[in-house]
Order: C-alpha cells, then sequence, then structure tokens
C-alpha cells in the first residue's frame, strides 16, 4: 500500500488528501522495488543498481538526464545514449576528447567517448580487431553517434598525414544525401544498414577506411508516406542554383518537389534538415564528392 496525494475541489477551494493504492490489485500484486539512495543525478552505472527492473532503469535514466544533462549511462561495458534532440556542445569538445584518450573509468563521466577509447586501447594491446556495434529505433540517434563515434577514433589514431582523416571523416554527408530521408518520426532517418571499417597501420595509426552498406529502402525512391520525404538528394539538385540545375537536366523552371513524381508523393514541405536547407547541404554533398576525387 502506497499513499498518494490527489486534489478534490469542494466548496472551501481545493485541498491535498492522501488516498490509498491497494497493489494487491494491480498487475503481478505488488508495486516494484524501488533503490534507495538514489544520487541526485542518478546511478552512472545501471549495474549497480539494487533492484534491476524496467521501470528503475527507465527512471534512472531519467534523472539523469533532467537533472544532470547527461545522456550517457553505463550498463557494464554497455553504453546507453538517450537522444537529447539538441547538440550539448560542452560534451564534445576538444578537451573533453582529450580526457577519453587514455580511459578511467573511475574518474570520468559516461560517454560514448568511452567505446572508442576502449576500442582503440583493446587494438593496441591485442593486436587483433576490435567491432563497434551501434543500435537502437528510428530516430534514437546512431547515424550522431557514429558520427561522434568517427571524430574521437580519428583524433586518436591520427598521424602526420591528416588529408586521409579529413576524407574519412567529412564524407559521411555522402551517405547521408543518398540514403537518409524524412520519415514521420525522424527528419534525417538513414534508410540502409553500414558497416564502416577504419583501417590503422602496424602502428595503429589510421591509414583509410571502407564501407559497405546494405539493405537500402529502395522502395522509398517510388512512394513514400504523407508527411514524409524522397531520398535527400532528390531536394537537393532542385534547391540549388538554374546553372546546376541545368547540368542535371532540371534547367527548366517547372520542375519543382510539387511537379516531379519522385518528389510529389509524400506532399512534405520541409526544405530544412537539422538546421541546414536542402541548398545549403547540396554544397556539402558536392564537397564530400570532391574530398573522394569525384569532380563535377
Amino acid at each position: 500500500v502506497k499513499p498518494e496525494l490527489w486534489e478534490s475541489e469542494d466548496s472551501a477551494g481545493v485541498s491535498l488528501e492522501a488516498c490509498e493504492v491497494d497493489a494487491s490489485k494491480m498487475e503481478g500484486g505488488s508495486l516494484p522495488f524501488q533503490n534507495a539512495n538514489m544520487p541526485e543525478n542518478g546511478f552512472p552505472d545501471m549495474t549497480t543498481l539494487d533492484h534491476l527492473h524496467e521501470a528503475a532503469l527507465l527512471h534512472n535514466l531519467r534523472v539523469r538526464f533532467f537533472a544532470g544533462g547527461n545522456p550517457y549511462t553505463y550498463t557494464a561495458d554497455i553504453v546507453i545514449a538517450v537522444n537529447p534532440y539538441a547538440w550539448f556542445p560542452q560534451l564534445y569538445t576538444d578537451e573533453m576528447r582529450k580526457e577519453y584518450l587514455v580511459f578511467d573509468r573511475s574518474r570520468l563521466m559516461p560517454h560514448v567517448y568511452a567505446t572508442s577509447s576502449v576500442a582503440y586501447s583493446g587494438l593496441q594491446e591485442s593486436r587483433q580487431d576490435q567491432a563497434i556495434l551501434v543500435s537502437g529505433e528510428s530516430g534514437a540517434g546512431k547515424t550522431e553517434t557514429v558520427k561522434i563515434l568517427m571524430g574521437h577514433l580519428a583524433l586518436i589514431a591520427s598521424s602526420d598525414d591528416t588529408s586521409h582523416i579529413k576524407r574519412i571523416v567529412e564524407s559521411n554527408p555522402l551517405l547521408e544525401s543518398f540514403g537518409n530521408a524524412q520519415t514521420v518520426r525522424n527528419d534525417n532517418s538513414s534508410r540502409f544498414g553500414k558497416f564502416i571499417e577504419l583501417e590503422l597501420n602496424s602502428h595503429c595509426r589510421l591509414v583509410g577506411s571502407k564501407c559497405r552498406t546494405y539493405l537500402l529502402e529502395k522502395s522509398r525512391v517510388v512512394g513514400q508516406d504523407t508527411g514524409e520525404r524522397n531520398y535527400h538528394i532528390f531536394y537537393q539538385m532542385l534547391a540549388t542554383d538554374a546553372a546546376t540545375r541545368e547540368t542535371f537536366g532540371l534547367g527548366n523552371a517547372a520542375y519543382t518537389r510539387d511537379t516531379l513524381r519522385y518528389t510529389k508523393l509524400g506532399a512534405s514541405k520541409t526544405d530544412t534538415i537539422e538546421g541546414k536547407t536542402d541548398a545549403e547541404r547540396f554544397t556539402l554533398t558536392a564537397g564530400a564528392l570532391a574530398l573522394v576525387a569525384v569532380e563535377s
């Protein structure tokens, strides 16, 4: 039995009264055990919770996010990330990246940089390939997390020649332009799977990368649900300047996103994705093509 407060209004106004909840009538016949002595900012590692159940895990994540602005929480070696749908620049500064170059779990707060640091250390110590799995439902923040991880690994494994590192990190707009689209849940949803390999030499310095893509949602090209878009590249090509459009065979002003078959089906009016217009993103796409030696 748990006392709770509820509001009742009478002639005297609003008053708070205590009522009782009969836990025996709830599913399972009892309330889940609560974790005592929870820190103000929650438990950084959820394996330290005395009582492990869904309600306790969700409550701890909520406390950490709202009380301390901490989107990251450990579950042993797993890093759980809560998508804040906002950028926290203080978490991704150069100083923060350098702090996690040599990872000390007891001294540093939970962070996705811990994963990249542990992977690199494992490579150095065991001389065996390391793998990082980033998973979650649509809109969970997988694409952004992969970019954060790659940026940190590029810093850790950087060498004197930084040109290839720039190509690896800054070529990501290519994948997003041709493989991402707006859905009802996520404006920049990856509609494919990808396996990225970072190649390091015998001195553990980054020398190259490969990206394998699979399971592309091909049906999206010819059909989108209401409020959704086709792949970003279609809208980027239509949003660029007239001279560039002419080179694509899209010089006719009558060719718009509302008249062309592949862009009008979802009837989405969105022209800005994550703070950048389609025209601005086309510039990034062209720049990424130049980085990988594909010239216009």
